[in-house]
């Protein structure tokens, strides 16, 4: 088996996008062999997970349920470990196929590898056919996160721009690496992969081959998945002894005693910083003045 590529899923129909992936196997020159994996993180929802039952039938798919929800790094873990392939590509459910050569510029990327552990990062794109009322918060974030994923940015800080979004893994990485499956919740399992790879030095390139990202929740899901993830950052403090750029603001703050201050602030305004988050018009300023003070509550 040449290529894997793992799909991790829950409640979600992956039908168009195992579809569409097969076709750019199919159409890249070169490919001899390929497998795609979806893993069902335990889903709740009968008729996608009907649906999806479909892509057990299709050549080279597998549809593989799990019987509990235990999280995406584990069950990209699950994936990692049921496939075969030479390369792995890992794919996030809410992701749509761009160009028909995706499959095509991964596998062209690889094989100038000279390494055997190795990983390439393709790329994300926010179009604004998924903007709407009531997701204004997470497209207007993922709009202002196009600064960087442009790709010279990425190429200037290849670990801090990881992402398992869109990604293509060498098989021999997994034999020193996997996802940190203590991280059950949603939250800062990329982040962690990241800094492993720098840590081991296997080397992370970045090219130019996106993934459409059709996934821009509600305003309230993506507050509630942001302070899932700051609540996961917390517990987990120790998995990121170099710490991310909230931490390491939150313990600047500390050391020039204005703490009191930031958490006040929160305990004060957090009411009309949560109507302006979950309204029409959301600010990006107000998004991380909530983070901040949200995290700074947790954290001390």
């Amino acid at each position: 088996m040449q290529l894997s590529v793992i799909i991790p899923e829950y409640n979600y129909d992956c039908t168009k996008l195992v579809s569409d992936l097969r076709q750019s196997c199919e159409a890249a020159y070169g490919l001899s062999s390929y497998e795609i994996l979806v893993i069902d993180d335990g889903s709740t929802n009968t008729e996608t997970l009907e649906t999806n039952k479909a892509i057990d039938k299709w050549p080279g798919c597998q549809f593989i349920r799990k019987t509990a929800n235990t999280g995406l790094a584990n069950t990209r873990n699950e994936g990692i470990k049921r496939s075969s392939g030479e390369f792995v590509v890992i794919i996030d459910c809410d992701a749509k196929v761009h160009n028909s050569d995706f499959i095509a510029h991964y596998m062209e990327a690889a094989r100038q590898e000279k390494d055997n552990e190795f990983v390439i990062c393709g790329s994300i794109l926010t179009t604004p056919e998924y903007s709407r009322p009531d997701n204004q918060l997470r497209y207007r974030y993922e709009v202002a996160a196009n600064r960087i994923r442009d790709i010279k940015y990425r190429q200037a800080h290849p670990y801090n721009s990881f992402t398992a979004f869109n990604v293509l893994i060498s098989r021999d990485v997994f034999s020193r690496l996997v996802f940190e499956d203590i991280i059950s919740q949603y939250g800062y399992e990329d982040t962690l992969f990241g800094m492993q790879l720098q840590k081991l030095g296997i080397p992370v390139h970045h090219i130019d081959n996106p993934l459409i990202h059709t996934g821009i929740n509600s305003n309230e899901d993506f507050l509630h998945n942001t302070e899932q993830a700051l609540q996961n950052l917390n517990t987990h403090a120790r998995l990121f002894p170099q710490g991310t750029p909230i931490t390491r603001t939150v313990e600047r703050m500390r050391r020039l005693r204005l703490l009191p201050l930031v958490k006040m602030w929160h305990k004060w305004f957090v009411g009309l910083e949560r109507r302006n988050l979950l309204g029409k018009n959301p600010s990006l300023l107000v998004f991380k003045i909530y983070k901040l003070g949200y995290f700074a509550q947790l954290r001390h």
